[in-house]
Formats: C-alpha cells, sequence, structure tokens
C-alpha cells in the first residue's frame, strides 16, 4: 500500500521564539530554572571518588556510562555505573578484552540492572572496539569525525562496532565532553541529544508537524536533533545550555 513521504515540518519562527525564552529563563534563573541547575545533573553528581574531573579515566566511565542510562533514571544510571567502577574495575580497563558477555552480563546483575544482557551486551560491544581500535582513549575516536553523522557512518560501516550508540546517546556523550572543556567535543557537529521528551514539547507546542497520521520516534527525533543543531550553530548558542534547559523542563 503507498503511503506518503512522513515529511517533518517546523514552525521556525516559533521554534526559535520558545528556543531563546527558554534560554533566557535558564540563563537568567527564572521560573523552574530557580530550583535546577546544571549542578544538579548526574554527571556531576555522580563519578568515582578515585577518577580525576576530566581525566582520561573520567572520559572512559563517561563514554561507558553514557550506554546504560537508555531507558532508565539518568540518575540512577550513573549511581549503578559508581559501583560497578568500584566493585567491577575491569570492564572500564582494556582487561574488558579477555572476559565474555557472560562475565559482563553477571556484573550487571550484581548491581541491580533490570535488564542485565541488554546493558551488557551494549557496553562489552562498544567498550571492546573502544579499547581495541582507540586504545581505550575517546578523543581517538572524536578527532577521526566531524559530525554525529560522520560517527553513524562510522559505526554502520564497522558493523554495529558501537552497540547501544545512536545519535541521542552520542550527541549526549558530546555534551558532557564538552562541559569538560574538550577541545575535540566542540569540533563535532550536530550533536544534541533529542529524547521522547524534546519530541513532546516539539509536538504540544505547534512547533513541529508531520504529512501523516504517525510517524516514527527515530525519524522525529533525527528532524528536531538537525533543525536545533542548525539554529544553535547558526546563533552562536551553547548547546549544553540549551539542552540541560530543555532536559529540566
Amino acid at each position: 500500500e503507498w503511503e506518503p513521504e512522513r515529511s517533518v515540518t517546523f514552525e521556525l519562527d516559533r521554534m526559535h521564539e520558545a528556543m531563546r525564552a527558554l534560554l533566557v529563563s535558564f540563563k537568567n534563573e527564572t521560573h523552574l530554572f530557580r530550583f535546577v541547575s546544571i549542578a544538579h545533573a548526574p554527571q556531576h553528581s555522580h563519578r568515582p571518588q578515585t577518577i580525576a574531573k576530566g581525566s582520561p579515566e573520567h572520559l572512559v566511565f563517561l563514554f561507558l556510562t553514557t550506554l546504560i542510562i537508555y531507558r532508565s533514571v539518568s540518575d540512577e544510571g550513573f549511581k549503578q555505573a559508581v559501583v560497578l567502577y568500584d566493585r567491577f574495575r575491569w570492564l572500564f580497563t582494556k582487561e574488558i578484552l579477555s572476559k565474555t558477555l557472560d562475565e559482563v552480563t553477571e556484573a550487571m546483575r550484581a548491581v541491580g540492572f533490570i535488564h542485565p544482557w541488554e546493558a551488557a551486551r551494549s557496553w562489552y560491544g562498544s567498550a571492546r572496539t573502544l579499547f581495541s581500535e582507540y586504545e581505550g582513549a575517546p578523543l581517538r575516536l572524536l578527532r577521526e569525525i566531524k559530525s554525529v553523522d560522520d560517527f553513524l557512518a562510522l559505526k554502520k560501516k564497522g558493523g554495529n562496532c558501537f552497540p547501544g550508540y545512536g545519535p541521542k546517546l552520542f550527541s549526549l556523550l558530546i555534551l558532557f565532553y564538552q562541559e569538560l572543556e574538550i577541545p575535540e567535543a566542540f569540533s563535532v557537529k550536530g550533536a544534541f541529544p533529542v529524547d521522547l521528551h524534546v519530541q513532546r514539547i516539539f509536538l504540544s507546542l505547534g512547533l513541529a508537524d508531520f504529512n501523516t497520521r504517525w510517524i516514527d520516534a527515530v525519524t522525529l527525533a533525527e528532524r528536531v536533533r538537525k533543525e536545533i543543531s542548525f539554529f544553535c550553530e547558526r546563533e552562536k548558542i551553547y548547546v549544553v545550555e540549551l539542552s540541560h534547559a530543555l532536559w529540566f523542563l
């Protein structure tokens, strides 16, 4: 059965107005932002005590932890990652190359993951690629790419060499690194994590629409990501601030 193209359209003037208004409130700490700020974000609240902020170990910790906050409360995901680091340090080192998927699954189960195999599959595959192809240094990966789209093409070419990572989570990782003022992170274009909450905001405010009865979330998320990224780049907006503002909202 023929279906029309599921094209997404944006009310750009209203979108830009809404994003600017949100940023003003965020920067001036008014409305909701009297009560929450970037300091309340889980990546700042939960870090192993032995890891220095911005260190190579911290970058690896964030690279792997980002994989396990998918479909979960981010705060809990980071808490569990700290426990993993304290109890199973090998998960975060090249020692994982000598381990099996079952061993990673058991470690996930031991710290209370509800779906340990799903978390382990993403962790195991992406960690093995990181340590075997990039010497355990996420910055080596970032130096090879110029955008989120480049990363997705690299992942596809490598036969899903970074399982668990898609445009949303990889964008989130880039923002974590930008917060740490990692130069390589600012060179990656198109990074903006668009989850279901951001999509809901765009739809409920009438900032985005589509010409069919339904559209899949992945397609909508990608169109929103690219539109917001282009807006931020053109307006010289620090994407971390806008992303946090939308997330807290």
